[in-house]
């Protein structure tokens, strides 16, 4: 499950974590395997509800050998649907299957997990104090694609 060596610091992040990515690789089950203990991890090293994403990298490979050589050379060894199954059933998470090579995906990722983040901030299920050392601050004017998040409707002064 990673690198050994790197497990003890991972856990001193968890304690303010404002959310989570566990990551894993679609052509190696072993990576796949892992993500259960790392998701367990995390859950158990902090005290709050976070929003939880799992990853699929590499999908690109899936395309990139199926075109060439009519699918016969596919290194996808974990299946979407069981990634999903496992990530939304099991894990309670959000499920991305993107291409770190091609970028494919990885923008609607940010911009899920991002709103994500800001709905929890302006709800308040994030506690502002807890996350200023990390970049989380009050008063800062929230990016325009977010704002539809926290705004509240307005009211209409007049008859129209």
């Amino acid at each position: 499950m990673g690198q050994e060596q790197y497990q003890s610091l991972t856990k001193s992040y968890f304690k303010s974590a404002a959310l989570a990515v566990v990551t894993f690789d679609l052509t190696d089950h072993k990576s796949f395997d892992d993500v259960g203990g790392w998701v367990a991890l995390v859950r158990n090293n902090v005290s709050h509800e976070l929003p939880l994403y799992v990853i699929g990298n590499k999908s690109d490979l899936k395309t990139e050998y199926a075109d060439s050589n009519n699918g016969a050379n596919d290194r996808r060894q974990v299946s979407e649907l069981e990634a999903r199954e496992n990530a939304e059933g099991v894990w309670n998470a959000k499920y991305f299957e993107v291409s770190a090579k091609t970028g494919t995906s990885v923008g609607e990722l940010f911009q899920t997990a991002a709103e994500a983040l800001a709905n929890a901030i302006a709800t308040g299920k994030i506690d502002q104090e807890l996350y200023e050392v990390q970049g989380v601050r009050k008063g800062r004017e929230m990016p325009s694609f977010l704002k539809h998040l926290s705004s509240k409707p307005k009211k209409k002064r007049g008859c129209c």
